[in-house]
């Protein structure tokens, strides 16, 4: 019997032989929450009691859902699930409810709670008590399961001098939710692999390497063999002896290509004949110092050599290297394999003409890590969900070329002053769909020529600065009433990017897309890919700069070029046509290691 709030309820409970009655007022106390009632009178013995689900809710009606979070696999093209909606209090006259999902791509909702999921990801689905307008929401993810994975190589040869070798695998579906895979190798004695796929020789033999898929189980096996064989060089070529006459006090760069690619030791040493009249130094940097002639000599570690005869002429604007520009004393002029010349105004002659450059530096590896470590801020490494100060062990494995050049990795040490011989055409096929930035193909094929830099990673820079041509800074900003445009990022910092990158923007006179395009391949050349200063005209260098080490660095983060590596060659996949040229370092005392 229910008397206002009150509720007389009766219990009944047997102790031994006897059954004793007992009466208990019961008031509901239920004010938004708190479901414990409470007691008024005695009782015989203890009993809890429970406040009943919707006792005292909304007279107009609450519910709640069957689940709150859950997932389907989407074994076929579609899946099929049913939500539910219990509702409160069970005598509503009016029980109706709609239901509606977030993203119709994903999964749709019909008037009943039916779900069809169509596509992997996360949506959300909502339903709403019409009566009363109560909502509430449950969140779904479809998964899409893995069905198979492929090794991109099913066999490889290595050296056991060979650091690392990054190993890959395909996942199938493209779209699987999880693509995770574990790494093992069937003969650690011959090579290690973590968990990253790094493989790693050990010793002379062939073992198993396989990956397994966290999703299915799935496997996939390449049979590596290690050997133990040293390449030799055969020659030596100094690529730009069309450049044999200096000014007093004039310097240039010497270029050498040493064969074949794939010979163990590319280390080479630099000589003149007569350093009174011009030297040269360990990393191959000539500087004319009185009139007369020399013989520059470069010569591998197993005696292979190549000889220039160089004139030195009085000082002149027009005498040193009059086939490619103007050069002023003690500048540095960075030339590409082939000798053309990048100058300061932005100019260049480079073509896609593919290749490795081998640029030797006179610092070992211990020393100029040991530069690195005494910075401030130290060098960084993320560990553990965070940044952390890197060991010095870390820091000498990204920094060691040797570490990380297979696969993708070697995208760190692509030249980013080449032109990649990539179509206009070509390009505006990969940008469509891609905001403001599409069509600009021709825009950033004009920019590269201009400025001396990779039409490619001028696209792949603009697409992450911009998430693919969408951001509000890409797509134009007012300032003082004129409307300025930014696609690198140049500018724009963290605490202020809008701010601070449309200012940037304004100062450079940027206030068209092919403007912002073609102004930021000039500050990104003049910078960093063909500074004056210190050529940093690689993903490696960016982040090291061995010229001048413990300055004008990109990042503290290690692992940056690396990473970045990963995207480049991504991008890069997507153009098969592009012609690619590697410049890589060798410190002191250290074997160069072959691009392949």
């Amino acid at each position: 019997m229910q008397t206002g709030r009150r509720i007389w309820i009766i219990l009944a409970a047997s102790a031994i032989a006897a059954v004793i009655l007992s009466f208990v007022l019961i008031k509901n106390t239920d004010t938004g929450g708190d479901h414990t009632p409470e007691l008024i009178g005695e009782i015989s013995y203890p009993s809890l009691f429970y406040h009943y689900t919707g006792f005292d809710d909304d007279p107009e009606g609450t519910m709640k859902l069957i689940w709150k979070k859950t997932s389907v696999r989407l074994e076929g093209e579609t899946a099929e699930l049913k939500l539910r909606a219990r509702i409160f209090p069970i005598t509503l006259d009016d029980k109706t409810v709609t239901y509606s999902s977030s993203d119709e791509s994903i999964a749709t909702v019909d008037e009943y709670g039916n779900i069809t999921a169509l596509k992997p990801g996360n949506v959300k689905i909502t339903a709403t008590l019409v009566k009363s307008g109560h909502t509430e929401t449950a969140e779904l993810e479809v998964i899409r399961p893995v069905t198979g994975v492929v090794m991109k190589n099913s066999s490889m040869t290595i050296n056991v001098s060979d650091s690392l070798h990054h190993m890959e695998a395909d996942i199938y579906p493209e779209d699987a939710t999880n693509k995770d895979v574990t790494w093992t190798s069937a003969d650690t004695d011959v090579a290690t692999v973590d968990e990253n796929g790094t493989l790693r020789p050990m010793g002379v033999g062939m073992t198993e390497v396989t990956a397994t898929t966290a999703d299915g189980g799935f496997t996939a096996k390449c049979f590596v063999t290690v050997v133990n064989k040293v390449i030799d060089v055969d020659s030596i070529t100094i690529q730009n002896k069309g450049s044999a006459k200096l000014g007093v006090g004039e310097s240039m760069n010497m270029i050498v290509t040493v064969s074949p690619s794939n010979a163990k030791n590319k280390t080479v040493t630099w000589s003149s004949s007569d350093e009174n009249v011009a030297t040269i130094s360990k990393t191959g940097r000539l500087k004319a110092v009185a009139e007369g002639k020399t013989t520059i000599t470069v010569k591998s570690s197993n005696g292979k050599t190549d000889t220039m005869e160089l004139t030195v002429d009085k000082a002149s604007s027009e005498s040193a290297l009059n086939l490619y520009g103007k050069v002023t004393s003690d500048q540095e002029i960075p030339t590409d394999i082939l000798g053309n010349t990048y100058i300061a105004n932005g100019s260049s002659t480079s073509t896609a003409t593919g290749g490795t450059t081998y640029t030797s530096y006179d610092i070992t590896l211990s020393e100029i890590v040991d530069i690195q470590m005494g910075l401030s801020p130290a060098p960084k490494i993320w560990r553990g969900g965070g940044s952390v100060s890197a060991t010095r062990a870390e820091t000498l494995e990204y920094m060691d070329p040797s570490s990380y050049y297979t696969g993708a990795y070697k995208y760190q040490f692509l030249d980013l002053s080449h032109t990649n011989g990539v179509s206009a055409e070509s390009l505006n096929s990969f940008l469509e769909g891609k905001g403001i930035l599409e069509g600009m193909g021709q825009a950033f094929v004009d920019a590269a020529n201009a400025s001396g830099v990779s039409e490619v990673y001028l696209v792949a820079h603009a697409c992450l600065e911009t998430g693919n041509g969408t951001s509000t800074l890409a797509n134009g900003v007012s300032v003082n009433g004129t409307t300025v445009y930014n696609m690198f990022g140049i500018g724009a910092y963290d605490d202020s990017a809008l701010y601070s990158g449309s200012q940037r923007a304004y100062s450079e006179g940027w206030t068209s897309p092919e403007a912002a395009i073609k102004g930021g391949a000039e500050w990104i050349s003049q910078w960093y890919i063909n500074a004056e200063s210190s050529r940093q005209n690689t993903l490696y260098k960016m982040l090291w700069n061995p010229e001048t080490p413990g300055q004008h660095q990109y990042a503290t983060d290690i692992s940056w070029a690396v990473k970045q590596a990963i995207n480049i060659e991504k991008i890069f996949a997507v153009f098969p046509e592009a012609v690619l040229s590697y410049d890589i370092p060798v410190y002191q005392g250290e074997t160069a290691i072959t691009i392949e």
